[in-house]
């Protein structure tokens, strides 16, 4: 969906200001409607994105918003750095073998990366939007800790970013880079 959960969002853009510099570059991969743009613009300035789907880029005026917008699917996108890489809401869109070579892929290529994901969360096609089917619905703490090795839950202040979902029998997670 081109929406995210809102859960974790205040936490989020809290951690994210208050550990890194305005100017940062950051890659908003699925950005759907330009959620995380809407929730950090007021702070950082450079912001580009992926999406994967045509019809969002247009809907959602997603060129009005980031200073470089690239339809393309994340799996097939080249880029030398940024300095955070933002995933909200991807990675259980996408197939485990693949995910895993993607995470090893931009761990290497920035500062730091956000991923949020939903636990155990099944989900079909939406919209007629075959990129909306959740290929992951089953991930939890062994499968993250397992297959994303490189990745761990965000903590901060002593605060750890997972929280109970609020329409599903799962968890919202936040991870960064180890």
């Amino acid at each position: 969906m081109p929406r995210s959960c809102p859960l974790l969002r205040s936490d989020i853009k809290k951690y994210l200001v208050e550990n890194f510099d305005k100017n940062s570059t950051i890659l908003d991969v699925g950005p759907g409607e330009g959620t995380y743009y809407n929730l950090l613009n007021d702070y950082f300035v450079k912001f580009d994105a992926v999406e994967v789907w045509e019809s969002y880029i247009n809907t959602y005026g997603l060129r009005t918003k980031y200073d470089n917008v690239y339809n393309e699917n994340i799996l097939d996108f080249e880029f030398d750095y940024y300095d955070i890489i933002i995933m909200g809401d991807i990675v259980e869109h996408i197939s485990r073998d693949k995910a895993v070579e993607l995470i090893e892929k931009i761990v290497e290529k920035c500062n730091q990366v956000l991923l949020v994901v939903p636990y155990n969360l099944p989900q079909g096609p939406k919209g007629g939007v075959k990129y909306e089917e959740h290929l992951q619905p089953d991930l939890n703490d062994e499968i993250m800790e397992k297959y994303y090795p490189k990745l761990k839950l965000l903590n901060y202040n002593g605060k750890d970013y997972k929280v109970k979902g609020s329409t599903w029998n799962g968890d919202y997670c936040a991870f960064i880079k180890k």
